[in-house]
């Protein structure tokens, strides 16, 4: 039967890129005379796609030599434009190249943890890449966390080596006082001259603000000195092994602080390998706009090693808050950009593109966080309005399976309000959740004649199996397990703690809410509460606390964190004139980076209960910011 109806939905998919309506009509009179469907045995997604990409054998090799044998016969084009400075695909390949060099001289080696604190700029991908020749793993870390932040996340993984932006030298000090080598890179190392004159004219006529280069930085090896140490080391033989780390990437989980996620070169490369063959307009001829930072997967594997595999132009962009987006699309014109709603949002309400033709913008990709139907649709209406023959590509992933995991790739395809469909070669389920959180039954695809509201029977936890989940969380075996779990179908599945369904008659994704309710700011940086909470607990006259999502009024489509608390009976304030809150926002301001910290701090004398005794976390939601 299996097989027979795969020939079906093949067919019907043929004939919906013909006559959509025929093709509906066809399908949906076959499946009545059959059984409910279900992702894992049916697979209907699979009509969406050519028989090579579901087939074909996925990469074995490091990013490196994903990235230099798909671009071998392409080292004349440009692979990075910097604040510009072009960089070509050659010159990419030898500062990987030498730069895996430099880490060798500095001792670094296979399982050794290097720690990146840079935005996106040509230094960071640099290191990312040559670690994965030698081996060693990437630690990202978000350079707006304050120096604690840091260095937590340094010591986590038990990183002896840092390399680090210049303007954030300071936070560095303590790591560097520890016996950490510390590398400094200032964020004008790739410009070329011209670029910098221009820079300079600028900053004399007062256009821009140029960084400035702190005290402290001359107390770490500088960027030059690190790559002069690597030029007497022999060349550096590209090694790939199966299954090991390449990339640490900070995620939130139930513990309540960041949890390390292990990925592999095989995580990512399938990732992007099946992203490349989703049906969007991707061609090396083409140019990416890339806006999301390399710390969280979505940027590193989508917003990077995605279109640079493909071979296009990548514009980089260091600092997302410090430009002018609409401007940029003026002036740059690029033909790809994965954003979140947030800068999708921002285009669609700017005054600057009124009447501007964006017919250059194939593919407009959405992901890091859902949109509303009036967001979505408002989004689309601008670029139809703007000349733009695609609609909004909306994806969904998480950092677990290296960020996207599925997309609507093409016109046709595309749902409203939902996420798309599973990649060609990973499969996304939804699965009965149990009172305790653990997983029961499969839950079939929801039949295209049900209508909204989908019946509760449908709805589950949205989980992962396939070649882009990840290894493991660092050193957290109980977390890994809770992850990670072996169905009864003997897959090991990836559960995401967000409910949603799937439904017919291409399977396309609907995510309903969170089981783990995270805080999902207007520019799609998800905020786990339990991170708030365990920094706020460390407030010695803090007896309960909840960190909860309260709406933006200055941004609707994100959330701002409120935290509520009690004091313990009898304590009072450390300091005479120190109350608590103000102790409480001291330790957050701290200990947390500035987009974590909370808006709003609130004592109460009780929390609110539900009926059977737990905080209730909607009737504190409820309350003014």
């Amino acid at each position: 039967m299996e097989d027979t109806l795969k020939t079906v939905l093949r067919e019907t998919g043929e004939q919906l890129s013909s006559s959509e309506a025929c093709g509906k009509a066809r399908l949906k009179g076959r499946l009545s005379a059959e059984k409910l469907l279900y992702p894992t045995r049916d697979r209907v997604h699979e009509i969406l796609y050519a028989p090579e990409a579901l087939s074909a054998k996925l990469p074995e090799q490091t990013l490196y030599g994903y990235l230099r044998s798909s671009n071998d016969d392409n080292l004349s084009a440009v692979a990075f434009s910097y604040l510009g400075t072009d960089i070509t695909y050659k010159t990419l390949f030898c500062q990987i190249e030498r730069v895996a060099r430099s880490l060798r001289a500095a001792g670094i080696g296979r399982g050794d943890f290097v720690s990146v604190v840079l935005p996106g700029i040509p230094e960071a991908f640099y290191v990312v890449y040559a670690c994965s020749m030698i081996g060693a793993v990437a630690n990202m870390i978000d350079p707006r966390y304050p120096a604690q932040g840091i260095a937590h996340q340094v010591h986590q993984v038990g990183s002896r080596f840092v390399i680090g932006l210049t303007t954030v030298s300071p936070l560095l000090v303590p790591l560097y006082e520890e016996g950490v080598t510390v590398v400094a890179v200032s964020p004008s190392e790739s410009l070329d001259l011209p670029s910098k004159l221009t820079f300079a004219v600028k900053a004399l006529a007062g256009r821009v603000s140029l960084p400035k280069r702190p005290a402290e930085a001359a107390l770490f090896k500088s960027w030059c000195d690190f790559l002069a140490a690597g030029e007497s080391v022999a060349a550096v033989a590209d090694c790939y092994v199966r299954d090991t780390p390449v990339a640490a990437l900070s995620t939130g989980g139930t513990t309540g602080m960041p949890k390390k996620v292990l990925l592999s070169n095989d995580n990512i490369n399938a990732a992007v390998f099946q992203a490349a063959r989703c049906g969007l307009t991707l061609d090396r001829s083409q140019s990416w706009y890339d806006i999301m930072p390399p710390f969280i997967a979505y940027g590193l594997a989508d917003g990077l090693h995605l279109p640079l595999v493909i071979g296009m132009k990548v514009y980089l962009v260091p600092d997302p808050k410090g430009i002018d987006l609409a401007e940029e699309m003026l002036r740059l014109r690029p033909n790809h950009m994965a954003g979140a709603p947030d800068h999708w949002l921002s285009l669609a309400d700017s005054e600057k593109l009124e009447g501007i033709d964006l017919s250059f913008l194939l593919d407009p990709i959405l992901g890091g966080d859902g949109v509303s139907l009036a967001q979505e649709t408002r989004i689309n209406d601008f670029l139809a309005s703007h000349g733009c023959a695609h609609r909004l590509r909306v994806g969904y992933g998480m950092t677990e399976c290296c960020g996207g995991a599925s997309v609507a790739g093409a016109n046709e395809s595309v749902v409203l309000q939902s996420v798309g469909y599973s990649f060609p070669q990973q499969l996304i389920a939804a699965f009965e959740r149990r009172a305790d959180g653990s997983a029961g039954s499969e839950l079939p695809y929801v039949p295209a004649d049900v209508s909204e509201p989908i019946p509760e029977e449908y709805i589950g936890e949205i989980c992962f199996s396939g070649p882009s989940v990840m290894l493991g969380y660092f050193d957290n075996p109980e977390e890994t397990s809770h992850a990670l779990r072996v169905h009864d179908d003997g897959r090991t599945w990836l559960h995401s703690g967000d409910a949603g369904y799937l439904k017919l008659p291409k399977g396309e994704i609907h995510i309903t809410g969170r089981y783990k309710d995270f805080i999902v700011r207007h520019d799609g940086f998800k905020i786990p509460p339990q991170e708030i909470e365990a920094v706020v607990y460390q407030c010695d006259e803090v007896e309960v606390c909840k960190a909860v999502g309260i709406p933006d009024r200055d941004r609707p489509q994100g959330e701002l964190v409120k935290v509520f608390f009690k004091v313990k009976a009898g304590k009072s304030p450390a300091g005479k004139d120190v109350t608590v809150a103000e102790r409480i926002r001291t330790l957050c301001e701290e200990r947390l980076p500035a987009y974590k910290l909370p808006c709003a701090y609130e004592e109460l004398d009780e929390f609110p209960k539900t009926s059977i005794g737990k905080i209730d976390l909607k009737a504190l939601r409820k309350t003014e910011g």
